[in-house]
């Protein structure tokens, strides 16, 4: 059993049976309603340097950071990584509205 109390950092795959994210109110603070709106993001296929036999489905940190820093982190050795979770939610946040609307009509 693993219990890591700060950053914790894995270079390989992980494989899991379920991924949970700590959401309780009581660890929030400033909680606003988030109206979605368009994300321009452009998608990437690739292999990573240290899998080439995998096709991978994703952005480039840097590209997104451009647009939108608060999705990118960049650790103590300059790598940057992506807050996917947080992006995938601000995609679905924004094509329910567009459901809603298309609905609407």
């Amino acid at each position: 059993k693993l219990d890591v109390s700060g950053t914790g950092r894995f270079t390989s795959t992980i494989t899991a049976t379920n991924f949970i994210l700590s959401s309780d109110e009581r660890m929030k603070q400033n909680i606003l309603s988030y109206k979605s709106s368009y994300i321009d993001i452009d998608y990437k296929t690739y292999q990573l340097k240290s899998d080439p036999s995998e096709q991978r489905f994703g952005v480039i940190a840097q590209e997104l950071e451009l647009k939108y820093p608060e999705l990118v982190k960049t650790g103590s050795d300059g790598m940057k990584s992506v807050s996917y979770i947080d992006l995938l939610v601000r995609e679905v946040a924004y094509l329910k509205e567009r459901v809603k609307q298309l609905e609407a009509k």
